[in-house]
């Protein structure tokens, strides 16, 4: 995937037979990630995103300001209290890093002159000036190396009068910064959510 280009991939899908006619209506969603600036952010993709699939979603940070770790008793009445049906718990199950390096490249650049056509690969000569020339006009560009997240994430879809389990998916993103990895990871989730038609 590295490889490839910097994304987020799905790895597999669950969802609870007989919920083909359940419809979420109000949501919340439920980041648990312990930088509060990387919360809010993921809190505030999650609902725009679910809002533009018709459905009112609320960013647990906003309900509960300045609150880490929140008691089930106070989620609870905050959920019955908004009238939510349905609840979105987001949580990362792995992280770790890994360093893709794209070797450098040597190109002959120039006029054409004893056959060598201009920005060819370069080649000896059979030469020695043939040689010398194709070395003066040689570009070299060096190589480089980038280095990404890979994060292992788990979403889960909640019905909230029941509490329980109806959607889940598990993902990897892999990324040069979080909140690229954010914006990947909620495009791509949410695209498997309006699939379900649950929203």
């Amino acid at each position: 995937m590295l490889s490839a280009c910097a994304t987020t991939e799905v790895l597999n899908v669950w969802q609870e037979k007989g919920t083909e006619d359940l419809k979420f209506a109000n949501v919340l969603v439920i980041g648990v990630i312990k930088e509060p600036g990387y919360r809010s952010l993921f809190e505030d993709s999650m609902v725009e995103q679910l809002n533009k699939l018709g459905t009112k979603a609320s960013a647990s940070y906003k309900l509960f300001p300045n609150v880490d770790y929140l008691d089930k008793s106070i989620i609870s009445a905050k959920i019955k209290d908004l009238n939510m049906d349905g609840v979105i718990v987001v949580r990362l199950i792995d992280q770790k890093k890994e360093t893709v390096h794209t070797p450098g490249s040597t190109s002959v650049s120039g006029s054409y002159y004893r056959g060598y056509p201009y920005a060819t690969t370069y080649n000896r000569s059979n030469t020695w000036y043939g040689y010398y020339d194709n070395s003066y006009r040689m570009a070299y560009s060096p190589g480089y190396s980038v280095e990404y997240d890979v994060t292992t994430a788990e979403a889960n879809v909640y019905d909230a009068k029941k509490e329980a389990l109806v959607w889940s998916a598990m993902t990897e993103t892999a990324e040069t910064s979080v909140s690229k990895a954010i914006t990947s990871y909620v495009k791509e989730v949410n695209k498997k959510l309006a699939a379900s038609n649950l929203f």
